[in-house]
């Protein structure tokens, strides 16, 4: 009984023994696992603070940047003291006005290709009063920078002036038939009631040009007879 006693005693010390050695071991695995950890933490925080040091020194040496500040854009053009030379496009009257209707200020054309001088704030407001008129080829306005400033710069582009409608009853039927089609519908009717007023007066016509407009415009031209003068007393 007796040496069973001390064997247990020594198996229980044994293992008592084995127990704190395990213990002492983990503790310590423990302490070096923080020692480490604390290692990376210092060794991160080094770094940081080397990558934070570096983008201080790159935005100390950076140029500052500059922006370019917009101009506004003056849509407002002053008026100038001059007149424009107006040349009437029309075969009839033509009726100008600065409101468009009849009590505003009223520049009044009586025939074809008469010309008139219209004071600069006058012939803007005509063309803001009556958009369609200014730009279809009624009439024409003989001063590029005034086209240009309000907005006629593409119905002028293929818009006859003065010149190129007078003499387009002149040309061959080729270069009659090419301008006549780009030529606005309004300048197409203008050209057609200049040929029936040179047929209505006796005045000559090519006639490859009227049957070219009988096809074009679907009119029997050829059938006009001219007008017998009055006779005197």
């Amino acid at each position: 009984m007796a040496t069973s006693m001390n064997n247990k005693t020594q198996d229980s010390s044994a293992n008592t023994i084995k127990k704190v050695s395990n213990r002492n071991r983990n503790a310590n695995n423990l302490a070096a696992e923080n020692e480490a950890l604390k290692q990376q933490m210092k060794d991160m925080q080094e770094q940081m603070q080397e990558m934070m040091s570096r983008l201080e020194a790159i935005a100390v040496s950076a140029p500052v940047p500059t922006y370019e500040v917009a101009q506004p854009i003056h849509t407002y053009i002053p008026p100038r003291n001059k007149d424009i030379e107006v040349v009437s496009l029309s075969t009839g009257h033509l009726l100008l006005s600065t409101n468009g209707r009849s009590d505003g200020r009223v520049y009044e054309f009586t025939r074809q290709f008469e010309k008139k001088f219209i004071p600069e704030e006058d012939l803007r407001l005509i063309v803001h009063a009556m958009p369609n008129t200014s730009s279809d080829g009624h009439f024409y306005i003989k001063d590029r920078e005034f086209v240009e400033e309000n907005g006629l710069r593409v119905p002028y582009n293929n818009m006859l002036d003065m010149d190129k409608l007078k003499h387009i009853l002149n040309k061959n039927i080729r270069e009659f038939e090419t301008t006549y089609k780009l030529a606005s519908k309004t300048q197409q009717e203008t050209i057609l009631e200049m040929v029936i007023d040179r047929l209505l007066y006796g005045k000559k016509v090519d006639a490859n040009i009227v049957v070219s407009l009988e096809k074009l415009t679907g009119k029997r031209l050829m059938d006009i007879e001219p007008i017998e003068p009055e006779k005197e007393g």
